[in-house]
């Protein structure tokens, strides 16, 4: 029965997302609904304030680490003696990539919903709503340049793969139509009324991606936010939070109680026991299975190949030697076909079936697809419960795109190949090569030498991994945690359980380092 009501809920969200998710919300939520929006104009005067807040694609109806998280700095903020406005889509462009249902371009928004949840949690004395008839300035075609390319992650976001000729041309012009309305609504605000700084969940996805354009074009500071490596975190940036370039200091040594931390924190993650905004990845992992074990032992050399999620915004910048992805795995598939004394097993990452993040043609189909009878090649779907770690272990050489299982896969003392960029190319063990022919080269090599190469490597590397996981982004575990009763959905720690010295501690570390990006 549970199976059917999953697929009944996919569906709907798949095709009728407003109109589920506004029913959803009024059935629970009637007396706090506000049906005032539509159709209306802005009345609230705009105050000149230092500072705008706003995230328009984290959530849309329930709280998340995003939307208290965001409540929390904007409070911390008007404490500290920094008025912040936040900016509000109140159904104005009548499109977000978040409210899309992914099969059905027509449906339309749940802004009903999403505008009465998101409105209750911000002060309305500085709320800068954005209303379907709100009277703005028609952009000249300068303003629109690019425009298609700025949004195209966005696209792809929603597209998930999908090759349809018909959806992706409706999807990208309600897209632009809506980049436009949000173009025209930031141009008839007074230039003396925008902020010194913008904060900005993501940045890559939609709206924000146009906000973050404009604001840059205007001479705005625009700081960005995502998810951290450590439960319960978020992430600040001046350049783009989906990157992850966090500030790492390369001469830092682990003290002994670092290095133990850091262990005790790698061996409860090698066990699945881990979760990343709210996501746990596994319900449950189990080994490597036999029938793969004994088809490992027919080869000297055993390669694993972890898959990305084509469509994540954090791929944006990772295209380096290759043109994107795919072309990567169509040329390894290649590779890996004219060297049939290697074994090749490509494993499939399990968000790219998560509900909400269902790609159209998973990976390991792709994989399949393009085989004959290569006995060299194994594949792994995102459903399978294998453990990454057990893989990792009985592999001789791991080859991502740009996943950050490549630094742990080096902190298990096996070898690495990455063909994307990632925050991990500033370390020398990941630096990218030259060109595609070097880079196939050094598979062959890597496994011709048999030995472990990243032992030079090893102590940047831990402390890398420690400042990433550690030191890089804000916990805010001290004021909430995961609600397990739905996906994402996180709570606030009652009043009476909350440490005010360390809840006064964040908040001045989290100005400080608003104040600090702005800066660079």
């Amino acid at each position: 029965m549970k199976k059917y009501k999953n697929k009944l809920k996919n569906y709907l969200i798949q095709n009728q997302k407003g109109l589920t998710k506004n029913l959803q919300y009024l059935s629970s939520n009637f007396l706090s609904t506000d049906f005032g929006y539509k159709g209306l104009t802005t009345t609230n005067k705009i105050q000149k304030t230092p500072y705008w807040y706003f995230d328009g694609s984290s959530h849309l109806d329930y709280s998340t680490l995003f939307s208290l998280g965001g409540r929390f700095l904007v409070d911390a903020l008007k404490k500290q003696g920094y008025e912040c406005n936040v900016l509000l889509c109140a159904g104005g462009p009548k499109f977000s990539q978040t409210g899309a249902s992914t099969n059905n371009p027509s449906a339309f928004m749940p802004c009903m919903a999403c505008y009465s949840f998101k409105k209750q949690s911000f002060d309305n004395n500085f709320l800068i709503e954005f209303k379907s008839k709100n009277l703005y300035i028609e952009s000249s075609k300068n303003d629109f340049k690019n425009l298609e390319q700025v949004l195209k992650p966005s696209l792809n976001w929603i597209l998930r793969g999908n090759k349809s000729l018909k959806l992706t041309k409706e999807f990208n012009d309600q897209m632009v139509d809506a980049a436009k309305a949000w173009l025209n609504f930031l141009r008839s605000i007074d230039k003396s009324l925008l902020p010194d700084t913008i904060i900005l969940f993501n940045g890559i996805s939609f709206p924000e991606c146009v906000i973050k354009l404009f604001m840059e074009k205007n001479g705005v500071n625009v700081i960005t936010f995502e998810s951290g490596y450590k439960e319960n975190s978020i992430y600040f940036s001046n350049k783009n939070a989906t990157e992850y370039e966090f500030t790492f200091n390369d001469k830092k040594v682990l003290t002994k109680y670092e290095k133990s931390k850091l262990d005790n924190y790698l061996e409860k993650r090698f066990l699945g026991h881990f979760t990343r905004s709210g996501t746990k990845y596994w319900e449950d992992i189990t080994g490597v299975k036999d029938d793969l074990k004994r088809k490992c032992e027919e080869f000297d050399n055993n390669v694993v190949v972890f898959l990305n999620v084509p469509f994540d915004t954090s791929q944006v910048r990772a295209s380096y030697l290759f043109d994107d992805f795919y072309q990567w795995v169509d040329e390894l598939i290649e590779f890996a076909i004219g060297n049939a004394n290697i074994h090749f097993i490509f494993r499939s990452h399990p968000d790219e079936i998560r509900s909400d993040k269902k790609i159209f043609e998973t990976t390991s189909d792709y994989v399949l697809q393009r085989l004959t009878k290569n006995k060299n090649i194994s594949v792994i779907e995102a459903s399978n419960s294998t453990s990454s770690y057990e893989l990792i272990k009985i592999s001789d050489l791991v080859l991502t795109y740009n996943s950050t299982i490549g630094l742990e896969s080096v902190i298990m003392n096996k070898n690495v190949i990455s063909a994307g960029y990632s925050h991990l190319s500033r370390l020398d063990y990941f630096k990218i090569y030259k060109d595609k022919q070097e880079y196939f080269n050094n598979i062959i090599k890597k496994l011709q030498n048999k030995e472990f190469d990243g032992s030079t490597s090893m102590e940047k590397i831990q402390s890398y991994f420690y400042q990433m996981i550690y030191e890089s982004a804000f916990d805010f575990s001290e004021i909430l945690f995961p609600d397990e009763s739905k996906k994402y959905r996180f709570k606030l720690v009652r009043k009476d359980r909350i440490n005010k010295n360390k809840i006064d501690i964040l908040e001045n570390d989290l100005v400080k380092e608003i104040k600090r990006l702005e800066k660079y």
